[in-house]
């Protein structure tokens, strides 16, 4: 049970399914009718904390970056970024803290651009355009796609690298990390 009411009931409680659970709120109204807003709001507030600690990786930005965060099933994350600001669009890219291997890394997203950050945990790497991709991130390296010339980026133990590949002698390749 999460909260009770004063009497003791149950009244917002997690109920394991699969691998996962459901949170269910036991009331007529919507959780974020005034009788049950401030008990909804400690619960998500907790089970936010309590998932994020969990997570190996984490992404810090400001209100105009959007960003989703997919659990492969090799253990790996991708990570997308996405500046949503349309109607103030900047020359300037926004900045996103991204947190993996207890290191800290600045990820410029700029407007219009998503981006995709791949990372099994211990290092990331991105494109920094649309014209590539990450497709993973392992021990023997990262292994991007795209266009002949693209710039990626490798992080790992609190270190940028920047790598451009030419990919018109085949467009898929692995890039053994230097980091």
């Amino acid at each position: 049970m999460l909260e009770s009411t004063d009497e003791g009931m149950p009244l917002i409680y997690r109920v394991p399914v699969g691998a996962g659970s459901v949170v269910f709120v036991n009331a007529a109204c919507y959780p974020a009718d005034a009788a049950l807003k401030d008990a909804w709001l400690r619960v998500l507030d907790r089970l936010t904390s309590e998932t994020l600690a969990e997570e190996p990786v984490s992404v810090t930005a400001d209100e105009n970056v959007q960003y989703s965060v997919f659990l492969q099933e090799d253990g790996s994350r991708h990570v997308y970024l996405l500046a949503v600001d349309w109607w103030d669009p900047k020359d300037t890219p926004h900045r996103v803290l991204f947190t993996v291997g207890g290191f800290t890394y600045e990820i410029p997203v700029p407007w219009g651009i998503l981006l995709k950050v791949v990372t099994d945990g211990r290092a990331a790497a991105w494109c920094d355009s649309e014209d590539g991709e990450v497709l993973s991130v392992s021990e023997a390296g990262i292994t991007v796609q795209g266009a002949e010339r693209c710039t990626f980026r490798a992080a790992s133990g609190g270190t940028v690298r920047r790598y451009d590949p030419d990919l018109g002698s085949g467009p898929v390749q692995t890039i053994s990390l230097e980091i």
